[in-house]
């Protein structure tokens, strides 16, 4: 279930709580006047003559069931001050792409079985990891939430529904507190790949670049000429679209010579430097739509 559903039904849940309690009360009493009203009276329990310690315990224990709830939906999601939820997604992805390479070296019939073994062994040690993780969100949120839930429960709660629905709803959107670090989390992550990619397509445009210098130095210049203008104009583009690709102007440069290469072979290089900057590009679009 999602989150924004999750809050979405304790709201209303919350809400529906307290108008059970007030048309009650109000049923019971009759309708208050409006200047006797309070918007609240934290702690009834304790502050009634004399404290109903028997009321304030069922009350607190009554919160703490209403955080289990809490914690049956979102432990290991959302939990405040972590990242849980990106870090687990994250390694669940990195898990399926470690088990599409195990089916396909399993389909294998000249696979070795020595590297299958290992595979097999490093695909069952992520998912160990991966469910040792989701432990550990579970272990680091339940004591937090149970305590949450009680006290939220002992501080607003005039009945049992009241308790339940406190310790499940306030907790619950406490909780909800933790999508800000995991947003931050996941913002720090896609920076650093993007700052990655662009460092790598900035190091493929400026080799791209010496090479460029060295065909200048040739003897047929004049012949690649119009290539190499056409190559530096696709260079001041966001991705380079035509690089050396015009099988004519190919044969035109390929006997000539460059510090010992062939232009033939610096073309390619040139070619699959291209090749490897679109795929950065597409990786990084894919990057910023997370």
């Amino acid at each position: 279930m999602k989150r924004k559903n999750i809050l979405l039904i304790t709201l209303v849940l919350m809400t529906f709580g307290l108008c059970i309690s007030f048309v009650s009360a109000t049923t019971d009493e009759g309708t208050p006047a409006f200047d006797n009203i309070s918007f609240s009276n934290p702690f009834k329990w304790a502050t009634s003559s004399p404290p109903n310690y028997i009321e304030g315990l069922i009350l607190g224990l009554l919160g703490g069931v209403g955080a289990v709830v809490a914690i049956y939906f979102s432990i290991g999601f959302a939990l405040p001050g972590t990242a849980g939820m990106a870090i687990v997604e994250e390694e669940m992805i990195r898990l399926r792409k470690n088990e599409d390479l195990l089916d396909g070296m399993m389909s294998d019939p000249n696979c070795n079985p020595e590297c299958l073994t290992a595979k097999q062994t490093v695909v069952e040690n992520h998912r160990k990891y991966i469910t040792g993780e989701r432990w550990k969100q579970y272990l680091t949120g339940f004591p937090l939430y149970i305590i949450l839930g009680g006290f939220f429960a002992l501080m607003l709660a005039t009945d049992l529904l009241q308790a339940l629905l406190m310790g499940f709803g306030w907790t619950t959107i406490v909780g909800s507190l933790g999508l800000k670090s995991d947003f931050q989390y996941r913002k720090d992550k896609k920076n650093l790949q993007l700052d990655a990619s662009n460092n790598q397509i900035s190091g493929w445009k400026e080799l791209i670049e010496s090479i460029l210098s060295r065909l200048e130095r040739t003897a047929n210049y004049d012949e690649v000429k119009e290539v190499i203008i056409k190559i530096r104009n696709d260079l001041n583009k966001e991705l380079p679209e035509e690089i050396l690709t015009d099988t004519e102007s190919r044969q035109r440069i390929g006997s000539g010579r460059s510090d010992g290469d062939s232009i033939e072979s610096l073309s390619k290089q040139i070619d699959n430097m291209k090749l490897n900057s679109r795929k950065t590009m597409q990786k990084n679009e894919q990057v910023k739509r997370l």
